[in-house]
């Protein structure tokens, strides 16, 4: 599976819609690396289900969420403290507390917590000011944390990792190996391999720099092919298949508003579906898999490795593990 870094192209900022609109236009990259403590993106309508993962990236203080392998959330985070860092690890949230006493004989208290260890490891909000800073804890902006907590269940994994760059798409354990080369993306041929995932939503991923389609199921990569897009991608855009016959090969898509919340998903014309070309044999493999809510994104983005940068430097950062509560 191709390995691909930087969940940076599926998210909305979290603030009001007014300040929504530019992420229509343009790639968002830089907006991802100039995030600030207490800033975050969030877009959970780019993959409405499927299962979900939590990537914590010691180096760049930066924290993934990811459903059906498609990043829904980044957040700009503070893990554990200088004195006690925490090791790479994969984790499960264990238990959740909208509101965890920080430790016994004191009032303090911490919202959102999410259990990662019975030792002292979790996630939580933090409110600089309010709140207080643990060892082994991993600070999440206070509105991401209520977010990620509404989103997530026990049993959600967990990796932190000291990884700088972080995969687009489909993560997985191999992030625990700073060393082991990341890969680049070779010159891409059709791969279709559904057995990797018989059951599952299906997430779709179209990068208009690379001219390339990935194909997701149940958060694993199961197809990849090149593509001709016959017209430009300024700006990101998520469609849903709205319904679907696959004897007659049609298909309704409807092309999902994220600048404004009152406007209404927009049929997309034949002429317009016509823009996009796959070659034949991927073509008619894909249709015969498509459900209606399958979900595309499209996105002016390249998919090609590269590390996050804050200000031109990686940010570095800690995180830790702490004393049992």
């Amino acid at each position: 599976m191709i390995r691909i870094i930087i969940s940076l192209f599926v998210m909305l900022l979290a603030v009001p819609t007014a300040a929504q609109h530019a992420l229509t236009e343009g790639t968002i990259e830089g907006r991802v690396a100039a995030l600030k403590p207490g800033e975050f993106l969030w877009a959970e309508a780019v993959a409405p289900e499927g299962p979900l993962l939590m990537v914590v990236s010691v180096p760049t203080s930066r924290a993934y969420m990811y459903r059906n392998g498609i990043p829904i959330g980044i957040a700009a985070i503070n893990a554990g403290t200088p004195r006690a860092p925490a090791p790479p690890g994969v984790f499960t949230i264990l238990e959740k507390q909208l509101e965890h006493r920080a430790s016994e004989g004191t009032e303090s208290r911490v919202p959102f917590m999410q259990r990662m260890t019975w030792s002292g490891v979790s996630l939580h909000g933090h409110d600089a000011g309010h709140c207080p800073v643990l060892d082994g804890c991993i600070r999440l902006p206070q509105a991401f944390a209520r977010l990620l907590y509404d989103e997530s269940a026990v049993g959600m994994t967990v990796i932190v990792t000291q990884v700088d760059s972080i995969p687009r798409i489909a993560p997985g354990p191999a992030l625990l190996t700073p060393d082991e080369p990341q890969g680049a993306l070779d010159h891409l041929e059709l791969s279709w391999h559904p057995e990797r995932a018989p059951k599952g939503p299906i997430s779709i991923i179209v990068s208009a720099a690379d001219r390339e389609i990935h194909v997701l199921r149940n958060g694993v990569e199961i197809g990849a092919a090149p593509v001709v897009l016959g017209r430009d991608v300024t700006g990101l855009e998520v469609y849903t298949l709205a319904a679907a016959n696959p004897e007659a090969d049609s298909f309704r898509w409807l092309k999902v508003p994220l600048a404004d919340d009152n406007d209404q998903p927009v049929q997309i014309s034949a002429d317009e579906r016509a823009k996009l070309g796959l070659a034949l044999p991927f073509r008619n493999l894909l249709a015969a898999e498509l459900v209606v809510g399958t979900t595309v994104v499209v996105t002016p983005d390249s998919l090609a490795p590269r590390p996050v940068l804050s200000r031109g430097l990686i940010m570095r950062g800690t995180n830790g593990e702490g004393p049992p509560d």
